[in-house]
């Protein structure tokens, strides 16, 4: 039986690394093989490159064309492309925390008008040749209360965390294109009280089970 790729993306703080890692748990407690594999891999020599650029190695976020980090994303996924596709083609389930359409979201947001349709186009056909997820799930949390998680938590913030409108403006084209592509959106809040991990992973749960 052929694997199943599925992804997760969510606005920042929405807690996806948790969520993924929650999903590989109850995927395997299920009986079924699963892996979790997260982006960027720091720990590698391309995920190191995003690394530096997070950390303004490379230079601010005004310097750099947005191209400069989306192939270094890119880049990233590549280099585990056919770990994951032989996973898939072994029968595994593979979670990604973040994919494509993280590298879309996050660059895409730099720009406006034609040229944010022109690069949202570019980087689909960059990372064209990318394992294709059967199902995407977003979790979405609004963009003040993403900065207070990260408050909260005390969190040391990248070059793209830093700046509260230009959060805004990755979750508009999150939503853009969640709505597009009909992933499986989840309202991490409600009102404006976060629902806690439980709820959110039964959610998710609910999601998946419609797909494998």
């Amino acid at each position: 039986m052929a694997g199943k790729f599925i992804v997760i993306e969510g606005s920042d703080a929405s807690g996806k690394a948790t969520q993924a890692k929650r999903l590989v748990e109850r995927l395997e407690g299920a009986g079924r093989e699963a892996e979790l594999i997260s982006f960027p891999r720091y720990e590698t020599f391309s995920g190191s490159l995003v690394k530096k650029y997070l950390s303004g190695e490379f230079g601010s976020i005004e310097e750099l064309p947005p191209e400069f980090p989306s192939l270094l994303y890119a880049l990233d996924r590549y280099d585990v492309a056919k770990s994951i596709e032989e996973s898939l083609a072994g029968g595994k389930i593979v979670v990604a925390d973040r994919f494509t359409a993280s590298n879309i979201a996050h660059q895409a947001a730099k720009l406006s008008g034609e040229k944010q349709k022109e690069f949202i186009e570019w980087v689909k056909g960059v990372e064209s040749r990318l394992p294709e997820p059967a199902v995407t799930i977003y979790l979405d949390v609004p963009a003040e209360i993403s900065q207070g998680l990260m408050d909260a938590e005390g969190r040391e913030r990248d070059l793209h965390e830093q700046n509260p409108a230009y959060l805004k403006g990755v979750r508009k084209i999150y939503l853009s294109l969640a709505e597009q592509q009909d992933w499986e959106k989840i309202d991490c809040v409600v009102g404006e009280k976060l629902l806690s991990i439980e709820e959110i992973h039964e959610m998710v749960w609910k999601a998946v089970g419609k797909h494998i």
